[in-house]
């Protein structure tokens, strides 16, 4: 893209993890770091039979659809997390296609490597990072559902780390009491 076009996106990237708690100093290690790319409705980022490429995407607009379990990530949501951590969940029948036009955050596993090896592997932006990424592939692992025998359509389950966030703190003040 242009030069103004990766700035504008670098600059939602590095919002986007202010958001999630990160300094500027730590967003703005993270967003040089990143590659940016646009996708477009309708567009495959992956197809049956492959495998995801080896980088963690973060949703700056529009939304993912990961099948065959009918899983829509939203902007703020992250895919690839899980195989970062070395589970995939890609296969014969798994594929992510764009709902609607959308751009994205990359960060390849070597780029993330060299954050988390340049920061301190227990530092806190490491901490964060990791934290971040964990609880999104938690988060998705634990939405996938299978397609019932009977092939009955299910409403898509919508991820959003925002929609995720606001239900700990929900739940969070209920235990505590402040509910």
């Amino acid at each position: 893209g242009s030069g103004a076009e990766a700035e504008s996106a670098a600059a939602a990237f590095t919002k986007m993890l202010s958001g999630e708690g990160f300094d500027a100093a730590e967003s703005d290690a993270i967003a040089s770091a990143a590659q940016y790319g646009r996708f477009r409705s309708e567009q495959k980022l992956a197809q049956p039979g492959s495998s995801w490429p080896s980088y963690v995407a973060f949703i700056l607009s529009g939304s993912l659809e990961l099948s065959p379990w009918s899983l829509q990530v939203d902007q703020g949501g992250i895919v690839g997390a899980m195989d970062y951590f070395g589970e995939t969940y890609f296969g014969e029948t798994c594929s992510v296609k764009a709902v609607g036009d959308g751009r994205l955050a990359t960060l390849s596993f070597a780029a993330l490597d060299t954050i988390i090896f340049a920061n301190g592997a227990k530092g806190p932006l490491v901490e964060k990072l990791l934290k971040l990424m964990g609880g999104f592939a938690m988060l998705t692992c634990s939405s996938m559902t299978v397609t019932d025998a009977d092939g009955a359509d299910r409403p898509l389950k919508q991820l959003s780390m925002v929609a995720e966030r606001e239900s700990q703190k929900a739940k969070t003040k209920e235990v505590r009491g402040e509910g």
